[in-house]
């Protein structure tokens, strides 16, 4: 927040913002503030994605890193700064999400193939 003084003009009408440093967050410009919720909402989708990844919610998890992986992206052209430590961590959990789908799905078709047999 631009709060300086000019010599003869009017005090900032922000100054009572100031009372609450310790509780908000200030931006200058529109733009600061796009960056900040790009970042932090990545963020949340992907702490959200690890606990669905827990819960084995796979599918919802996976669609999760991908929100987020969009949202560090985004923000990555917008702030021409790299998100590459995040984006890489979410590649590797949405790859290791497909590996165990792939596998549950690969152990599910196992089993139709014994559909109207008799067990020996």
């Amino acid at each position: 927040m631009n709060m300086t003084q000019v010599n003869g003009a009017d005090r900032p009408t922000n100054t009572w913002a100031l009372q609450y440093l310790d509780h908000v967050l200030m931006f200058d410009h529109q733009d600061d503030l796009l960056a900040r919720m790009l970042v932090d909402i990545g963020h949340y989708f992907f702490t959200e994605a690890k606990r669905l990844a827990d819960d084995a919610q796979l599918d919802s998890a996976y669609q999760h890193y991908g929100w987020s992986k969009i949202m560090y992206e985004r923000y990555q052209q917008k702030e021409q700064r790299k998100k590459t430590n995040e984006i890489e961590e979410i590649n590797r959990r949405m790859e290791a999400i497909a590996l165990q789908r792939n596998r549950t799905n690969n152990n599910n078709d196992d089993d139709d193939d014994c559909v109207g047999e008799s067990p020996s």
